[in-house]
């Protein structure tokens, strides 16, 4: 709420008939943590001020206080703590999931089966397609190459008349021998696309092998995969497979990754303990050599027989304030001098 070098403004309104209105520098906040922005901040003092003398939280930061070691390892305990938390979280929530887990593997495992089983193949949508368009027009590309072929053949026939012809004529015009050796670049072009267009014909006849209604059977089960994984083409079915395959390999392996993370919870929780056995042995140190000294203060201010003492109480889980819950008590008699 606050840039370095701004000055803080506070606000609230308050009001019988609507809500509170608080902010900290034109922010909308809530009363709780306007309260908590202000506590070290502003101390109005009270007549019921003597009750935060009873605040466990209070009494732990006052005792905090007296040691310049506390601060470091709370810093210390307080970041461990987090991590540990962090874990806590991850795992429960793994085992949150766990209760799915049986009817999502059975899901990922049948979608992976369905698509799987058709045996789909990277670019085979395409080749079907050129396929369905050569059968639809096998007659007419049949007819096209023989035509071809003839007007190819005669073509050579004649270029090799014409190249006969003009080696005779060299004999007598020697004039002509350049024009004699451009003939065989063109003569070795039309024998490379005689060779062509052959092979052309020879896969157009192979066609005649392939049932039509057997391509568009594919084409139809491609197209219906497609629709019913809602994907626009087959490269994209083929990786949503991919995707759904993983799912189900990092589901099949969640068993795996649950121990990991309770592993790292454990080694987390040991560490979390050993920084607060150290930051406990601290605060107890400091108890022990604050004591006398608040006894000594209280029979100053004529307590007679003043007794005062720092109770731990071990908590059963770790808190984020340290492994004990902290209370001063105190008994004394006031002399009224």
């Amino acid at each position: 709420y606050l840039e370095p070098g701004e000055p803080l403004i506070v606000f609230r309104k308050i009001s019988r008939k609507k809500d509170n209105i608080c902010r900290i520098n034109n922010q909308a906040v809530t009363l709780k943590t306007l309260k908590a922005a202000m506590a070290e901040i502003i101390n109005i003092i009270g007549q019921h001020e003597h009750m935060h003398l009873l605040s466990p939280d209070k009494q732990l930061l006052w005792l905090d206080a007296m040691s310049p070691k506390i601060p470091a390892l709370k810093t210390q305990y307080s970041e461990q703590f987090q991590i540990w938390k962090t874990l806590q979280k991850t795992l429960t929530d793994l085992q949150t999931q766990n209760n799915d887990l049986t009817q999502r593997k059975a899901f990922l495992a049948f979608q992976c089966q369905d698509i799987a089983s058709h045996n789909f193949k990277p670019g085979e949508e395409e080749h079907l397609n050129d396929i369905r368009k050569a059968l639809q027009n096998h007659h007419k590309i049949s007819q096209l190459h023989a035509t071809a072929l003839v007007h190819l053949d005669t073509l050579q026939t004649e270029e090799g008349q014409l190249s006969k012809a003009l080696q005779a004529l060299s004999a007598f015009d020697h004039s002509l021998a350049p024009l004699i050796e451009k003939l065989t670049p063109f003569s070795d072009e039309l024998n490379e696309l005689h060779h062509v267009l052959s092979l052309a014909a020879q896969s157009n006849q192979q066609l005649e092998s392939q049932n039509i209604d057997d391509i568009e059977a594919r084409l139809d089960t491609i197209f219906k995969a497609k629709t019913k994984y809602h994907q626009p083409s087959l490269e994209a079915l083929l990786d949503h497979h991919h995707t759904l395959q993983t799912q189900l390999d990092q589901l099949e392996n969640n068993d795996d990754y649950r121990t990991k993370v309770q592993a790292q919870l454990d080694t987390a929780r040991t560490t979390l303990n050993t920084i607060g056995e150290a930051l406990r042995k601290e605060r107890h140190a400091t108890a022990k050599a604050l004591i006398p000294t608040l006894v000594q203060a209280l029979t100053e201010l004529h307590f007679t027989q003043p007794k005062f003492n720092i109770e731990f109480t071990p908590l059963d889980t770790p808190q984020e304030s340290g492994l004990d819950a902290v209370s001063f008590t105190l008994s004394a008699i006031v002399t009224g001098k």
